[in-house]
């Protein structure tokens, strides 16, 4: 598809029909449908092969010169009788005033959809993932969609889906399906979606055959399906100036994040942060890696679980001696300090083990926690005596203590040594367990209580 922005001024009312004229001073076309896909994984410096249907016309050659403007693109057009689909906003004052659409469904015929097909199997052998972007125009047919899967799970590449319509049978046994809240509404005709999102993700997961299924909620952020687990994933606060393509940037973020090897998990946090950053941006915009790293590692002392051990192994080259302890840290207190310069003192190096929202939320209710995990990692983060960051998904940090393999585990005078989550693990290798003196009279929850005393009594 083809954006196109059309901004100017709106200072009267026509005198032909009681409606606004605008006069227009800029206008702006860029790509859009799944070209804006493509715009974000170019953004993120991805190498792309991008094969789609355009019209035979004036706006498929401007879609073809734009594409020519891509660096690390290989792509290929196939023209269609049909008219290139155009989306038009009109915007003044910051405000969209009307959108105009030129819009006619695609047909695509056998010949274009093996040459598409053909396309992507000369590539499989180098390709990492495959980004089907189904905006339900013609161009995504079930004969099509079912042959592409087929084919990318026979050379074990990952198929990413942004549907459209109600035929989900078409994405059967992909890797994962991304519906918004609306779409998923509309495959299965329901109109009181809301607050059941869990239990339809894991019908669509079920009745598809899918690994994932990721909902994106809006407001209310991400919800991640798969056989084993649900989980929210809580938007960032911003304010929302365009969402336009905000979907397209979630699905890049995510497979490029997936093939660079995140976790599942840890792409869609990561997308999440990029929905973030796009709908404060206006037209249909794109995320940087900078704006990225700026976002989610303001500090480089913010590891994954897999960079860490990089981080790790050259403090071991340096024979410094590392430590670790882990929390919540939801409303830092001076128990907190405490603790953080006790631990310091005993270690060259200081990880911090951060329960993420979801793991706070399982062991102390849906109140909490007060800051969202990013937020309660940036304050940490300034911590001199903190030297990295990394934020855990499960109950206790049992699992990330066995990836960091720490030489001090310090946890705070309230528990005593055989309670604390991966001493004997620790102590298995030579490692050592230290309780740091306790601050009586400090505790997150009792912040949290007292501030809702306060609000009740008002």
């Amino acid at each position: 598809m083809l954006d196109v922005f059309e901004y100017g001024d709106i200072e009267k009312i026509s005198p032909e029909a009681p409606v606004p004229v605008i006069r227009i001073n800029k206008k702006k076309e860029m790509l859009g449908g799944a070209g804006n896909v493509l715009r974000n994984l170019n953004s993120l410096r991805c190498n792309v092969s991008f094969t789609a249907l355009i019209g035979n016309d004036s706006n498929g050659e401007k879609i073809d010169s734009l594409l020519r403007t891509f660096s690390h693109l290989d792509y290929e057009l196939h023209a269609c009788e049909q008219p290139t689909i155009v989306k038009t906003r009109f915007i003044s004052n910051n405000q969209q005033v009307l959108r105009a659409d030129i819009e006619e469904r695609f047909k695509c015929s056998s010949e274009v959809e093996n040459k598409m097909l053909d396309f992507v199997r000369q590539r499989l052998p180098k390709l990492d993932l495959v980004v089907i972007s189904d905006y339900n125009k013609g161009t995504i047919t079930t004969p099509f969609c079912r042959q592409l899967i087929e084919m990318c799970r026979a050379h074990s590449v990952p198929v990413f889906v942004d549907p459209k319509g109600k035929n989900y049978q078409k994405y059967a046994q992909a890797t994962l399906i991304k519906p918004n809240r609306k779409e998923l509404s509309d495959c299965f005709d329901s109109e009181e979606i809301e607050g059941k999102e869990a239990f339809y993700a894991a019908k669509l997961r079920e009745d598809t055959e899918v690994t994932y299924v990721l909902v994106t909620l809006g407001k209310d952020g991400m919800m991640l399906h798969d056989k084993n687990n649900c989980e929210m994933i809580d938007s960032i606060t911003r304010q929302v100036f365009d969402v336009s393509g905000a979907g397209d940037t979630v699905m890049a973020t995510l497979a490029a994040g997936y093939s660079a090897g995140l976790t599942i998990i840890e792409a869609a946090k990561l997308a999440n942060i990029a929905a973030g950053i796009v709908v404060s941006k206006p037209e249909t915009a794109i995320v940087t890696p900078e704006e990225l790293s700026n976002e989610m590692y303001v500090t480089s002392k913010i590891q994954s679980p897999v960079s860490i051990r990089e981080l790790i192994e050259y403090w071991q080259r340096n024979n410094f001696v590392i430590g670790f302890t882990n929390g919540c840290f939801d409303l830092l207190h001076p128990g907190h300090v405490a603790t953080l310069k006790f631990c310091k003192q005993k270690c060259d190096r200081l990880i911090i083990g951060l329960n993420s929202d979801q793991s706070v939320r399982q062991l102390k209710g849906n109140k909490r926690p007060v800051n969202h995990e990013l937020h309660r990692a940036l304050v940490l983060s300034e911590f001199a005596s903190v030297d990295a960051i990394v934020i855990f998904e499960e109950d206790t940090p049992e699992e990330l203590i066995q990836i960091i393999r720490p030489d001090l585990l310090v946890k705070g005078g309230d528990y005593i040594e055989d309670d604390v989550a991966g001493a004997a693990f620790i102590k298995s290798y030579g490692g050592k367990v230290l309780i740091c003196p306790y601050v009586d009279g400090f505790s997150s929850t009792r912040i949290v209580d007292r501030i809702e005393n306060v609000a009740y009594a008002r």
